[in-house]
């Protein structure tokens, strides 16, 4: 046959390793028969990788029935990898697109994926995918379309259901492990991802509905060796190290992959239901994948929980691990206590363990106020380590002057207890001390007492109404104090202004009466239930 004689090369080839899905095959092949492309533009090449409930007896009834259905038969090589490339190998579109034998695909999937990739000339079209069922899931990871798509939310996704330009592919040898290696198909894809001259993501549309399949039924549920798999995770961290050029991105990319796909083997739902030497190997393989990528400065931007698990992986404190598992499951936060100017986790077997771990925690300020007693003015700070709970801290609050000039120190005592995790404390204003013939601004700077102390500028919450605390302060302690805020920092911060004596406190004693009425009201309806101090 002459090459003009030769049929032209499909539009897009989809890939099927298959192997004992019988029960959901039909519907997977029926949506692929079923795509709105024109005759010629689709091939489907399934390799039966040694299925023994009737999936090979069927694909062979398709391929009997429809030209552009190929079938290998092959004897079971134990996991989809080597399946992929044979068909791969086998396969001539311009597009391939790799899918699982158990899920189906939306009736213009393919077309909508194909006209995208050509429109804006992508290498590969990651598309928007949904469950079968009605389980809940973390399905719109791209509610919007990216014709570049942003790498670190690509990354989220490393399974195979992608199209991908055959000449990608074959430019860069792109090839899955094969023999049963976990996350095969992320090792491939995030090579991928960078040789490809554009990433596109794809919503709009229900294009790949996904089979979640419970664990005894799922091949790639299979009880996980610990060092097989995060050797995967390894592997394609070090893809991300070699291959993109940008720093921060890469390290965006691998601290995700480090909680995602190492941390979570210690969250209470997994390292709870191991036996022990199997929570150690946990231990030890995210602790050694640590070591290698994850730097204690980056490390340091995971939330407060993770940072504490990768901590005490890295020490390999396996009971430390374990409490902060077992306080998840019980939705209580971590206790921890102050033990010779360090924050301690108290967990069990601490006998020549360092728990100390005042480095990690964020002090966390949700509230400051300012509070009204019959003769002085409080300010009040709602403080805790973030995520924790424990005794009260050793803090105090330090009045800075805003454009220089001495802070003012005071220390804060406790007077509440507001939550599992934090306290309300409160540190008399020393008014006279504080107030200058001027307006005077301070910034509140909130610090614990540690080693090293923890400081924090509290950002303003949101929710912050200012208007009522002016009226009364102003009116019932005969200075004009009120809670205030400034730019710094890339946040809204606190501060404190002071005014200087109020008029009000000029008046004669007969005057001041309906002032103070109005306060008491206002005070009635701000702290409801307060007994005056």
């Amino acid at each position: 046959m002459s090459p003009a004689q030769h049929p032209p090369a499909p539009r897009v080839s989809v890939l099927l390793p298959v192997y004992n899905t019988e029960p959901y095959l039909a519907e997977c092949m029926d949506s692929l028969l079923g795509q709105d492309l024109a005759p010629g533009e689709l091939e489907i090449v399934a390799v039966d990788d040694g299925s023994t409930d009737g999936s090979g007896e069927l694909l062979d009834k398709y391929a009997a029935d429809h030209d552009h259905v190929v079938v290998f038969h092959q004897a079971n090589s134990g996991w989809p990898g080597q399946p992929r490339n044979r068909a791969t190998r086998a396969s001539t579109g311009r597009y391939v697109f790799y899918m699982d034998s158990d899920d189906y695909l939306g009736g213009e999937a393919l077309r909508r994926m194909c006209d995208y990739a050509d429109e804006h000339d992508s290498d590969i079209v990651l598309p928007k995918m949904v469950p079968s069922d009605d389980r809940p899931g973390r399905w719109l990871l791209w509610s919007e379309t990216q014709v570049d798509a942003d790498l670190r939310l690509a990354f989220k996704t490393l399974s195979p259901q992608k199209l991908l330009r055959r000449s990608l592919i074959e430019d860069h040898d792109l090839r899955f492990p094969e023999g049963m290696v976990r996350l095969e198909d992320g090792i491939v894809l995030a090579r991928a991802y960078f040789f490809a001259r554009r990433v596109s993501l794809l919503g709009g549309y229900d294009f790949y509905f996904k089979r979640l399949q419970d664990e005894a039924q799922n091949i790639s549920k299979r009880a996980i060796n610990p060092a097989g798999y995060v050797g995967s995770v390894r592997e394609i961290m070090d893809s991300v190290r070699e291959l993109c050029p940008d720093k921060t991105l890469a390290d965006d990319i691998v601290l995700d992959l480090y909680r995602r796909k190492a941390l979570r083997r210690l969250r209470p739902d997994r390292i709870l239901g191991y036996r022990p030497p199997r929570q150690q190997a946990w231990v030890t393989e995210a602790a050694q994948l640590a070591e290698d990528h994850v730097p204690r400065e980056l490390q340091q931007r995971l939330k407060p929980i993770p940072r504490l698990q990768s901590e005490f992986a890295r020490r390999d404190d396996l009971p430390a691990v374990l409490t902060l598992a077992e306080a998840d499951a019980a939705g209580r936060p971590p206790a921890v206590r102050v033990a010779a100017g360090q924050l301690v986790l108290d967990a069990p077997d601490d006998e020549g363990r360092d728990r100390a771990i005042t480095e990690l925690v964020e002090l966390v300020i949700p509230r400051i106020g300012l509070r009204q007693r019959a003769t002085r003015l409080d300010l009040v700070v709602n403080a805790g380590p973030g995520g924790l709970e424990g005794a009260p801290l050793p803090l105090q609050v330090e009045l800075v002057p805003q454009g220089g000039g001495r802070p003012v120190v005071l220390p804060l005592t406790t007077t509440a207890i507001t939550s599992r995790a934090a306290y309300d404390y409160a540190a008399r204003l020393p008014l006279d001390e504080l107030a200058l013939s001027r307006a005077v601004t301070y910034h509140v700077w909130v610090v614990a007492q540690l080693s090293p102390p923890l400081r924090v500028w509290p950002a303003v919450p949101k929710s912050t109404a200012l208007l009522g605390r002016r009226i009364a302060d102003m009116v019932r302690s005969g200075w004009r104090v009120e809670l205030g805020q400034v730019s710094a920092q890339g946040a809204t911060r606190q501060t404190l202004v002071i005014r200087g004596r109020s008029r009000v406190a000029a008046l004669p004693r007969i005057a001041r009466r309906p002032a103070r009425r109005l306060a008491a009201v206002v005070r009635r309806v701000r702290f409801p239930g307060e007994v005056p101090g």
